[in-house]
């Protein structure tokens, strides 16, 4: 009797050695699944830093042509105040009471 014993556990050795490599096969399909998600979200952090590193250098090219136009229009009004012409309140006092 006893060979048909170990046949028996032969048997259930195979069985668990057959079942075995479909895990293994499944555990390679969630590694593989894994790396393909670190590798996406890292590609797609790059895109997205890629994007507001653009994004941050148009804004700030835009500031700078504001502020140069915004020192224009200072100077500007500077060599207004230069020109001798009405007092600023004297204006506003003049539409106002014309509208009185």
């Amino acid at each position: 009797m006893p060979p048909s014993g170990s046949g028996a556990r032969g048997r259930a050795r195979s069985g668990r050695c057959r079942g075995a490599p479909s895990l293994q096969g499944a555990l390679r399909g969630l590694y593989a699944l894994a790396l393909l998600l670190a590798l996406a979200v890292a590609v797609l952090g790059a895109l997205a830093f890629r994007k507001v590193d653009s994004i941050s250098s148009r804004i700030s090219s835009a500031q700078a042509c504001y502020e140069e136009r915004l020192l224009r229009i200072q100077e500007d009004l500077q060599a207004l105040g230069e020109w001798p012409g009405p007092a600023p309140g004297e204006a506003f006092s003049r539409c106002s009471s014309s509208r009185e």
